[in-house]
């Protein structure tokens, strides 16, 4: 290519292209990080707590993120039409604002668009700065350090492991000033990345810059003269604000392994929790407009030892009980009489109950509803325990078919645990003998899995196939359906 105005071209591009690279390669390479850790902190917030969850961060973040904007507005005569500092809307999501105007045809207003809009990370870095300088006991020293490694990334990058030693030092961790300043740059960390809307209007800014310095190189090579490395050496005292933004970037990212490690799993029990809370309401609602329905004043279901068991009370529950019986009443809160050594543990997973110990008989504990019409389900309750004036409750199997969205995501995620299970027992079908080495596996498999099983599982060869409720027994797995 023989072309001298491309090869000069060329030649300004490449120079421009270094430079930019030099002075805002790790600008927006930080610039990025930050943004990214720090939607993943909030979104991990306001799924455990909802929008406010960033409040605790966003009261001291926010206003420097807003001052940033306002600061670096009104260096570039920008016209300041409103500030709101710290300002949350739920609605909108934003935390403040800063409204400002230029005039377009102005250059040097439109280049500040660049400055304005990367504002929080550059003003936040400042203000991490002071922290450091004036909180930390050495953070002077600190400082110092900082500066005489600016003359390359290389200097910088072997000084910064000691500079992280220096801010957490021993002697620091059993003074308050320095969890003032971890929490304080937590908080500012957590709000210094641009927003999208900053981001937005920072490109009409970094053309300009582009322009100016496309014009600058034209102008330098024509006089033979190339300031690059004059450009990069002067960018080196830019490693100053590259190391404090690592420190930035290094406590977002404890902040959102804190989010990830303490508040997800907090908010997953918590979900776990209200989802269950939310079943049992719903589901004794239900059953309590049937109780209406039929005039009836209470219901009494109950689980009277191993053989003799409420389909209707593991329906509410979603779990066995060996010995309990519960009293639902067509109003208020149902009452669940447990074995006394299980009533704390049932009381800490069902606070919505009334839990209380069945210590008396049972004719004893009715004797609270003697003039209450009890209603009570004959499939399950032992003939021993039936009075004359019980009315049996009917249509409650219309409640059991209509699932909950939460009990078919429970359904869902049990079906795929049965398809394994089940795949397993014919992977490993030559290894057993009897129908109880397979049943026995098919529970072993359950709790390996963190599993329960809801009911016994029923394993059934040859002419026992027959019986859809057998009873697995030590008998030798013949050909045939099993």
């Amino acid at each position: 290519m023989d072309n001298p105005f491309v090869i000069f071209g060329l030649e300004v591009l490449k120079v421009t292209g270094i430079q930019l690279l030099g002075v805002f390669g790790i600008f927006f390479f930080l610039g990025f990080l930050l943004s990214l850790f720090q939607t993943w902190t909030n979104n991990n917030y306001m799924r455990a707590f909802g929008w406010k969850g960033v409040l605790w961060t966003a009261w001291i973040g926010t206003p420097f993120h807003e001052l940033g904007h306002y600061f670096f507005a009104k260096l570039f005569r920008h016209k300041i039409e409103k500030v709101a500092l710290f300002e949350p809307n739920a609605e909108t999501g934003g935390l403040g604002h800063v409204e400002h105007s230029y005039k377009k045809s102005s250059i040097y207003q439109t280049l500040g668009n660049f400055f304005i809009g990367a504002a929080p990370m550059i003003f936040g870095v400042g203000i991490l700065t002071l922290l450091m300088y004036f909180i930390l006991p050495n953070g002077k020293e600190i400082i110092a350090m900082l500066l005489n490694a600016r003359a390359s990334l290389t200097t910088l990058s072997q000084t910064i492991p000691d500079v992280f030693l220096m801010i957490f030092a021993k002697e620091h961790l059993t003074s308050w000033y320095f969890w003032l300043f971890l929490y304080i740059s937590f908080a500012i960390s957590a709000h210094i990345a641009p927003s999208k809307y900053d981001r937005k209007g920072m490109w009409s800014g970094f053309v300009w810059i582009v322009i100016i310095m496309l014009l600058v190189n034209s102008t330098a090579l024509l006089l033979r003269f190339d300031i690059t490395d004059y450009i990069l050496h002067s960018a080196g005292y830019l490693n100053v604000f590259t190391a404090i933004a690592l420190y930035a970037l290094v406590m977002s990212i404890l902040h959102y392994l804190f989010t990830l490690f303490i508040i997800t799993p907090l908010r997953m029990m918590k979900q776990a929790r209200n989802c269950s809370f939310t079943m049992l309401k719903e589901k004794i609602s239900a059953m309590q407009k049937l109780l209406h329905a039929q005039k009836l004043d209470v219901l009494m279901i109950g689980n009277f030892g191993h053989q003799v068991r409420d389909d209707l009370l593991y329906y509410l529950l979603l779990t066995h009980l060996e010995l309990g019986v519960m009293m639902i009443p067509q109003k208020g809160i149902p009452t669940l009489y447990a074995i006394p050594f299980e009533v704390a543990q049932i009381k800490k997973a069902y606070p919505e109950l009334h839990v209380l110990p069945f210590e008396k008989p049972l004719k004893d504990v009715l004797k609270v509803y003697e003039k209450k019409q009890i209603g009570y389900r004959p499939s399950s309750m032992p003939s021993a325990y039936v009075e004359k004036r019980m009315i049996a409750l009917t249509g409650e199997e219309r409640i059991f078919a209509i699932k909950l969205p939460e009990e078919i995501v429970r359904l869902k995620k049990a079906a795929a645990l049965t398809d394994k299970i089940f795949a397993d027992v014919i992977t490993n079908w030559k290894k057993f003998n009897t129908e109880q080495d397979v049943a026995t596996y098919i529970i072993l498999k359950t709790i390996e899995r963190g599993a329960e099983p809801s009911f016994p599982p029923i394993v059934a060869s040859g002419k026992h196939a027959l019986n859809p409720h057998h009873t697995p027994a030590k008998t030798t797995l013949t050909k045939g359906f099993c």
